[in-house]
């Protein structure tokens, strides 16, 4: 499916006060969602301004992964703040804003075990604080099973979804705050993927709160996923002035668990 970039200068990069180093791709005419990028900018200026403290971060190219980076000092990065993005190329000036959403609270997983013949059945789910704004939130959850063996992903699950006020879905064929059930069960085969997992191995599950942008953006890679060759050209979402891509924000919190 053709993806509409319009030849312009495309940003990705994601904000996470978790995160060491911020990273920022930039890329001359590249097809978003797609294995193959374009052409990466190295001469370009970025920098990005904290609002609350006018703190200026310049993010600088590295060859080596192809991105512009930065390692902000302790507690520049903080949930609630908002940050201004600012990316001079040539004649071109691009600018993005976000603000980190507030971390998830009270994080817990209720799991059940459920032995069957030769494995266990495993159901769960994760559950957090409501959170005290009545703006609509929007949260990302993902599934993974490490391999004790040789420490690849078995098994990724990810669903993205929003809440409103009243923490009801505004997506009802989204998975929510519930995982898919995982159904584990012993396998011969070592390189065997999907469902199958062998016990020893790790289940982290990830929950995510994140920004509209990066919520937005999500929607339109997953509208992108299942077109096919047929469908009209997508033009997907972008918070990024004089410019397409994505420059948002999020918290996490995860959890894990040991199959038996």
């Amino acid at each position: 499916m053709p993806i509409d970039t319009d030849q312009q200068l495309v940003v990705e990069c994601y904000l996470n006060p978790a995160d060491e180093l911020i990273s920022l791709s930039l890329y001359n005419n590249r097809i978003v969602g797609q294995p193959n990028p374009g052409q990466s900018v190295e001469d370009a200026s970025v920098f990005i301004e904290k609002e609350e403290t006018g703190a200026l971060l310049n993010l600088v190219f590295n060859e080596a992964s192809d991105s512009y980076e930065a390692r902000p000092a302790p507690g520049y990065l903080e949930s609630g703040a908002t940050y201004h993005l600012s990316v001079q190329f040539a004649s071109m000036e691009l600018n993005a804003s976000t603000t980190i959403p507030e971390p998830i609270e009270n994080f817990d997983l209720d799991l059940q075990v459920i032995p069957i013949s030769f494995a266990n059945d495993y159901f769960g789910n994760v559950q957090w604080d409501r959170p005290p704004s009545s703006e609509i939130t929007y949260h990302r959850l993902s599934v993974n099973v490490i391999s004790a063996r040789n420490g690849r992903i078995l098994f990724p699950a990810l669903a993205t979804t929003a809440f409103d006020a009243d923490y009801l879905s505004l997506e009802p064929d989204a998975a929510m705050v519930s995982f898919p059930t995982i159904d584990f069960q012993e396998d011969n085969d070592p390189n065997s993927f999907g469902k199958l997992s062998f016990a020893g191995d790790t289940v982290k599950i990830r929950a995510l709160n994140i920004d509209r942008n990066y919520y937005e953006f999500q929607l339109d890679l997953r509208k992108l996923q299942r077109a096919d060759d047929l469908s009209d050209p997508l033009i997907l979402f972008s918070n990024i002035k004089n410019g397409l891509g994505i420059f948002g924000s999020f918290t996490q919190v995860q959890t894990e668990f040991v199959l038996e």
